[in-house]
């Protein structure tokens, strides 16, 4: 039995509907106009914030058999919303019927007066999700546009001002009830607190990975991830949109990645998110540009081309499992990249070249960063590399076909500890210290 949650399974992944399906519990009928008489009778709390709604999605089960299933989506401007990619119906999904989404999803959305009942005109974007574990590795969301627009008097702002961690995050979801009279779905904030590294270790990283975690704040009466959250926007202090939830984890967690990574063991439901810090939205959706530390340069020893032979498949799957590695490190170095291999499993090694200067750290890297409490201009930094054991093998994908990937099967981690920081410019030289091993770090770009 699998013990991820994704949101919008009760119990657990894929236990529901079509083989691989997208994650969704549904309820089942088969009425061909059970979409129509579902969205008729679907109310909204009086107290939902304008723009949040609740979304409906309707998938072909079998012939003459259907699923209907709920989730959350939020407004971003009068015509679109977002919601989780994996709240988008698989026929949707298929260039044939994009034109005809009206007849997978449509929703409701609070309004200023009321509840404002719209229909799916086009999905202009879905993120790729790939099999069960794809909760921690990739990002899930999708941009949908309306039938009609939706004219409130304030929609919610997209942001790339990133997670951090211990940083406080509210969540506005939508928790759905059915009777026999229909759907209400009843607005809910959750205060939470970001223990992504803490839990994870380097799964996720706090300011530029697509994906990172949080737990409860002070009770578990907060943040609990049940069925129809996916698609809630996660908000910042200043109440902008940061990410979107679209996962959960539940009390046997530990073991999730228990052939990947060596995680301890995990009591407490956990949440998961897209973090729209990095994400290559479009422009007219989300004007700020991608910021600087979100792009890493990767420098290899060797060629993977020479390393893997005459595969190019092979060398580009490698290729890809090595910058998602890269991109759960601390975005404040340039690192050197050996790559070992053994048959058809690898080891990636990642060393510290140089470190970036002040000036291009993100606000989250900068604070953990650590002064002397007998002298304030002596600071220090630590920090853990993971060093990933990769193996080529044959899974399934997200529609169920055989393929081969590259999986992670195991990770290392080596803990620096940096010293003498300030003030950090180009003629500095940092003290980097492993265990009792001691060496010199530059600065990027002297």
């Amino acid at each position: 039995m699998n013990h991820i949650i994704l949101i919008f399974s009760f119990i657990l992944i894929g236990s529901c509907g079509v083989k691989n399906e997208e994650y969704v519990d549904y309820y089942y009928t088969g009425d061909p106009h059970a979409l129509d008489s579902t969205l008729k009778n679907l109310s909204l709390g009086r107290e939902t914030t304008p723009g949040l709604g609740t979304l409906i999605k309707k998938t072909d089960i079998s012939s003459g058999t259907f699923g209907i299933g709920l989730c959350t989506w939020f407004l971003i401007d009068k015509d679109h919303a977002v919601t989780n990619s994996h709240c988008i119906s698989k026929e949707v999904k298929e260039n044939s019927k994009r034109n005809h989404c009206s007849e997978y999803l449509r929703g409701s959305f609070r309004g200023n007066d009321g509840d404002e009942k719209r229909s799916c005109a086009d999905v202009l974007y879905y993120s790729k999700i790939d099999g069960n574990k794809g909760v921690f590795k990739y990002s899930d969301y999708a941009i949908i546009k309306l039938d009609k627009p939706v004219i409130i008097s304030k929609y919610f702002q997209l942001s790339r001002n990133g997670i951090g961690e211990s940083e406080a995050v509210y969540i506005d979801s939508m928790n759905h009830s059915n009777w026999v009279g229909g759907t209400f779905s009843q607005y809910k904030k959750h205060q939470c607190i970001v223990k992504s590294s803490s839990y994870f270790k380097k799964i996720t990283s706090r300011g530029t990975s697509p994906v990172t975690v949080f737990q409860e704040y002070k009770t578990d009466k907060y943040c609990k991830t049940i069925g129809g959250n996916s698609g809630s926007p996660v908000l910042n202090e200043e109440n902008e949109v940061i990410g979107i939830l679209h996962g959960g984890l539940g009390e046997d967690a530990g073991k999730v990645y228990a052939e990947e990574e060596e995680t301890e063991n995990i009591t407490t439901n956990i949440g998961i998110i897209t973090n729209f810090r990095c994400l290559n939205i479009e422009k007219k959706l989300l004007s700020e540009p991608i910021p600087k530390d979100c792009s890493t340069q990767v420098r290899t020893s060797s060629s993977i081309s020479n390393l893997l032979g005459p595969s190019k498949d092979e060398a580009n799957k490698l290729e890809l499992k090595i910058h998602e590695a890269t991109q759960r490190l601390p975005q404040y170095l340039k690192y050197n990249i050996e790559t070992n291999q053994l048959g058809n499993e690898f080891e990636v090694n990642f060393t510290p070249q140089c470190i970036m200067p002040f000036k291009s750290w993100s606000l989250n890297d900068i604070a953990t960063v650590k002064s002397s409490e007998t002298n304030p201009e002596e600071k220090s930094l630590t920090f853990s590399l993971e060093s990933p054991r990769l193996a080529l093998r044959k899974f399934k994908d997200y529609y169920g076909n055989n393929t081969t990937g590259m999986k992670q099967i195991s990770v290392r981690f080596t803990s620096y500890e940096a010293y003498y920081l300030a003030p950090l410019d180009k003629n500095s030289v940092v003290s980097l210290k492993v265990g009792t091993v001691s060496s010199k770090l530059g600065v990027c770009g002297q």
